[in-house]
């Protein structure tokens, strides 16, 4: 009763493992195209390039200059008796992001010369 159990576990596996070569074997019905045969026939274009950069350190230090001194005058207005330096920090923070982000986006608009 084992052998026959054995013989037929083997005889399965055979089967099975002969289906899976053959279909390992089959060639496609048509020709592919690989992605670098594509990217030689379709090269990319070169970016342009722009003034965001500039832009953006041109906005971000001005406006960044001007929420300090903001933040100053809103500090020595207010009645407040702590220190301020929290508020001129975190208004010059502000500023800068505001003008950086302005600045990198006028800047953008403007073609460099090769």
């Amino acid at each position: 009763m084992m052998r026959k159990l054995v013989a037929m576990v083997v005889l399965v596996g055979l089967l099975l493992g002969a289906r899976a070569a053959a279909a390992q074997r089959l060639a496609p019905p048509f020709p592919t195209v690989s992605a670098l045969q594509l990217a030689n026939r379709f090269p990319a274009a070169e970016p342009h390039r722009t003034y965001w950069l500039e832009g953006g350190l041109i906005g971000g230090i001005g406006l960044g200059l001007f929420g300090v001194y903001a933040g100053t005058q809103f500090c020595a207005t207010s009645d407040a008796t702590r220190h301020c330096g929290g508020t001129v920090v975190g208004a010059g923070l502000l500023g800068a992001a505001v003008g950086f982000t302005a600045g990198a986006l006028i800047g953008g608009q403007f073609d460099k010369h090769r």
